[in-house]
């Protein structure tokens, strides 16, 4: 019970809580949506999709996988997308062996602790997940335990949306944890941060303008104010943040009014701060 409490903790707190960014001393607030149970559709079916931090750019493709007029299973599809090499790949490939790992994970947490929830709740959620027989097919247990050498390649290449992956699916304090807390995380975390941010991947800036500024209160008098640098800062890299996202969704590039955070900065700063976003995005390695 107490496994199942941490991991709804877990789950409210990068899915469904409403996490402020306190850049501005309180001028900014986002919302994480989507979440580590996000369902998507696909092909008529639902299949159970580790999104984080809102919407990856990606989806994971169906059971009945078309290839040219060949149709895989997903051990097939998974040794297919492994044997081109290219990081984008790789991220696909984890997708497919990290959606039956956790589908098997919450299928087990709600086995455990059934009394939880009421009997008809427990029916309902129950219910909403998906089959592991359908989400994992003909997976092998190898390929299960190689998916953390693809979101390590995909993520230190920087693909979009792999470094949400590996730190709220697989870090020392995800869901499937297959990294302790130890060198070897920290070496592949700053390394998949560094190349998020070449990437102008939008989940790598979002992460990065938390932590200049640092502040999960609700109310955000509690927080420290940070600096104008760091406010600055986190502002450049939120900006970059909204920006490449819409690109990435195909969406219209957001409008950022800099006489917005003007109670905290200056209006020049504010001002250089939203170009100097706008121009990380244009200059990155996408």
């Amino acid at each position: 019970m107490k496994r199942l409490f941490q991991i709804r903790s877990y789950r409210a707190r990068i899915g469904v809580l409403v996490v402020a960014l306190a850049i501005l001393g309180g001028g900014l607030v986002l919302g994480l949506r989507g979440g580590p149970a996000a369902l998507e559709p696909s092909q008529g079916k639902t299949i159970l999709t580790p999104v984080v931090l809102r919407e990856s750019s990606e989806k994971l493709k169906s059971a009945a996988i078309s290839t040219d007029s060949t149709i895989l299973s997903r051990s097939q599809e998974f040794d297919r997308l492994v044997r081109t090499g290219a990081p984008s790949d790789a991220l696909q490939a984890y997708r497919i062996a990290a959606n039956c790992e956790y589908a098997k994970a919450w299928q087990a947490l709600i086995k455990e602790s059934p009394n939880d929830m009421s009997p008809q709740q427990y029916r309902e959620y129950s219910a909403s997940l998906p089959k592991i027989d359908e989400v994992c097919g003909d997976l092998s247990p190898a390929q299960l335990v190689s998916r953390k050498t693809y979101i390590v390649k995909a993520s230190i290449a920087g693909v979009h949306g792999a470094y949400g992956n590996l730190m709220m699916l697989e870090g020392p304090q995800g869901m499937l944890r297959s990294f302790k807390d130890d060198d070897e995380w920290k070496n592949v975390a700053n390394e998949a941060l560094t190349a998020g941010v070449k990437t102008a991947d939008p989940d790598t800036l979002l992460g990065k303008a938390m932590a200049v500024s640092p502040c999960t209160e609700r109310d955000t008098t509690k927080c420290k104010v940070p600096t104008q640098a760091a406010q600055a800062e986190s502002l450049t890299l939120w900006v970059a943040s909204e920006e490449a996202r819409a690109i990435d969704q195909g969406k219209p590039v957001p409008v950022v009014d800099p006489s917005r955070y003007t109670p905290n900065l200056p209006l020049e700063v504010a001002k250089k701060a939203i170009a100097d976003g706008r121009a990380l995005v244009a200059n990155a390695q996408r």
